[in-house]
């Protein structure tokens, strides 16, 4: 089992200390260039680095183009695909779209399953 959490930008570095990898919201990266800088010293030190699509913290994920600008110049390990809340036709529509449009990014692309049932969990997975 790999632990990771999610800390301010003032503790990050000592929080990194007692975890496995990274995790970077998106969103932080246009608030802050040192939170961008972080992560990306951690890819270049070799660390696994997940960046995420900042959906809870935003209410929708972050803009697909953009995201894919981010995942382009961070190269992280892996990233989560730009999903829809509680939406399972909406968040295969976008990994269907995402795999049509940004087939060659760097790093491990991940899904996510969403649905407001049991059925439509199912269904997304």
């Amino acid at each position: 089992m790999r632990v990771a959490h999610e800390a301010p930008l003032s503790i990050i570095r000592k929080v990194q200390q007692y975890t496995d990898y990274d995790y970077a919201l998106v969103h932080l990266f246009e608030e802050s260039f040192d939170y961008y800088q972080f992560f990306q010293e951690a890819v270049d030190r070799g660390r696994y680095v997940i960046l995420d699509n900042s959906i809870f913290e935003l209410g929708t994920a972050f803009d697909m183009d953009n995201f894919a600008t981010y995942v382009e110049e961070l190269k992280p390990s892996a990233y989560i695909v730009p999903d829809v809340l509680e939406d399972c036709q909406g968040t295969i529509d976008n990994f269907k779209e995402w795999n049509s449009k940004y087939k060659d990014l760097p790093g491990k692309k991940m899904g996510v399953v969403q649905g407001k049932d049991w059925n439509e969990i199912q269904r997304c997975y």
